[in-house]
This record gives structure tokens, C-alpha cells and sequence, in this order.
């Protein structure tokens, strides 16, 4: 949806940038201009594509700028069950298509993923019209797109919180956990589990707060020990049946999904043998399948 809002500045017609293609893919799947994204969870990052269509020359007359003005095209990100945020690089416009890609770790997202697409002002030569826009980075253009990743149920809901004055873990500067209010299989796993991060961690304090450069490897840590406490969760269950028909977002059909994900065509029995007879490849299988690292 084109965004119109009051700007101090001239700005470019609606109908001289489109928003030309929209695609998410999780999983290989290419959704293209997608509401709902249906087989998303917290272990699968996506991929969003953005195709621009500009007609640079219109665009620096509409705009009043020197015909020797940059503009340029970015896409920013709101994770709204997260509340976490980003931007991709600004790229230089060139008549015609633009493209742009975002990789998001999904130990980042949740909720809805809010898109805007904007077109800019990078670099002013001049102006044309006394009303042109005269600060770098001011916007001509915004097109915001939404899409929903997780239904009415929130999967893993993420809780700031402090360890300390909570007396999670002992109080300890564990940088978070994830907690299993019940067990049985049955129950909602929805309702029933929640990671909760510990905002007296400086690298959570900053992943929540001041994502960097260095926040991405974080929420990939996050993401990999996740999924390894999922397996665990799943391996202590002593009732869990792999072949089993367990109700939708249950714990049994999120441990099952767990265990599928991770250890496909191997029975709960087996992998806990390997867990007791050869943790190191146990170790090792659970970080190439959460993405340890990657």
C-alpha cells in the first residue's frame, strides 16, 4: 500500500515507482506477495525480495531536483512479536529495476513482518524547484506491505525480562531460557512455553534494543540453542510417539516437528542412544540442523 503522508518537500507521483514484485521465502517456498506466510516458525529464517520499477527521469522532475541528484531505494523491517528492527543497505536507483534482498534470522522475528519500501533522496546535486527536497535521506516515495507469520496463537512468545529480579536460573547472567510450563503432550505448546531473555545480558540488552552487526550472530545463537533445547525437551518426554497425531500447536506435535526437523527418519530411541553413546555427534548433528554459526 503507497503510504501519503505531509512532507515539506516535493514528492514524486504515485504512479512513477511500482512496487513491482514481493516475494518471502522460507524453506525453499516463494511466496509471492504474500499475507500470511503459513510454515514459518522461530527455526526458519526467510529471505524477502523486493523488485522496484522507477522511472528515474520523471521521478527527479516530479521530485524538483537536479537532473544529476542520486536517489535512492531501501527497505526497512519491524518484527512486531519481537519488536526487533533493521534496515537494508540504501542502493543507488537506476531507471527501470531495482532489487533488493533481506536475510532475517527467524530467532529475530515473530508476529507481523512490516516492509516499507522507500524512495529517497541520497544525494541532492541541486535543485531544480525551490521546493525541492534538500536534506540527503529525505523520502519521496514509501510503499508498506505486512505480512503475518504466526496465527491468533503466539509460537514461542519472547519475554524481556530480568534474571536477577526475577530469579530465573538463580538470578545468573544466562542470557536467556526457554521454559516448558507443562509437559504433557496434549497440552497447548503455545500457551505452555516461553523464551524468556534475560535484559541484564549486555548482548541481549543490544540484540532487543540496538541490533548491530554483532546481534545477528546472537539471535543465530539463540535460534541454534533453541532448537537444541527443543530436541532435549522432545528426548525427555518418555511418552512422546514420532507416528502419533497430536492436536495442532500441541507440545506433542511441536516436539514431534523438533525431532523430525533434526533427526528425519530416526526413531526418539535411537537418537537418544546416540545423545548417551556419542554426545560429540549428537553435539554436532543438532548445530549443522539449528544453523550454528551460519
Amino acid at each position: 500500500m503507497v503510504t501519503k503522508y505531509a512532507a515539506s518537500h516535493l514528492q514524486v507521483s504515485a504512479d512513477a515507482v511500482k512496487l513491482d514484485r514481493f516475494s518471502v521465502v522460507v524453506a525453499d517456498r516463494d511466496h509471492l506477495n504474500p499475507d500470511f506466510v503459513p510454515d514459518w516458525d522461530y527455526f526458519t529464517d526467510l529471505r524477502v525480495s523486493v523488485d522496484v520499477d522507477v522511472d528515474l527521469g520523471r521521478c527527479i522532475n516530479d521530485s524538483g531536483l537536479r537532473y544529476d541528484s542520486i536517489l535512492g531505494v531501501s527497505v526497512t523491517w519491524h518484527a512486531t512479536g519481537s519488536g526487533l528492527r533493521g534496515a537494508s543497505d540504501v542502493l543507488d536507483v537506476v531507471g527501470g529495476q531495482n532489487s533488493i534482498q533481506l536475510d532475517l534470522p527467524g530467532a529475530m522475528l515473530g508476529g507481523q513482518l512490516v516492509l516499507d519500501v522507500f524512495l529517497t533522496a541520497k544525494f541532492p546535486q541541486g535543485f531544480a524547484n525551490p521546493l525541492a527536497a534538500r536534506r540527503p535521506g529525505s523520502i519521496l516515495w514509501t510503499d508498506r506491505r505486512t505480512v503475518r507469520l504466526e496465527g491468533d496463537g503466539s509460537r514461542f512468545p519472547m519475554s524481556p525480562i530480568s534474571f536477577k529480579e526475577s530469579g530465573i536460573a538463580g538470578g545468573l547472567t544466562a542470557a536467556w531460557a526457554l521454559i516448558f510450563d507443562s509437559t504433557e503432550l496434549y497440552d497447548s505448546g503455545l500457551g505452555s512455553t516461553r523464551l524468556y531473555l534475560n535484559t541484564d545480558h549486555p548482548k541481549v540488552e543490544a540484540l532487543l534494543n540496538a541490533p548491530d552487526v554483532e546481534s545477528e550472530t546472537i539471535a543465530r545463537v539463540l535460534h541454534a540453542d533453541v532448537n537444541r533445547a527443543m530436541v532435549l525437551q522432545a528426548l525427555g518426554s518418555e511418552d512422546l510417539e514420532l507416528e502419533e497425531d497430536y492436536p495442532g500447536e500441541s507440545l506433542g506435535e511441536l516436539l514431534v516437528l523438533a525431532m523430525n526437523r533434526n533427526f528425519p527418519d530416526v526413531s526418539v530411541e535411537q537418537v537418544r542412544a546416540m545423545l548417551a553413546t556419542r554426545p560429540g555427534e549428537f553435539e554436532a548433528v543438532i548445530q549443522a540442523r539449528g544453523g550454528f554459526l551460519l
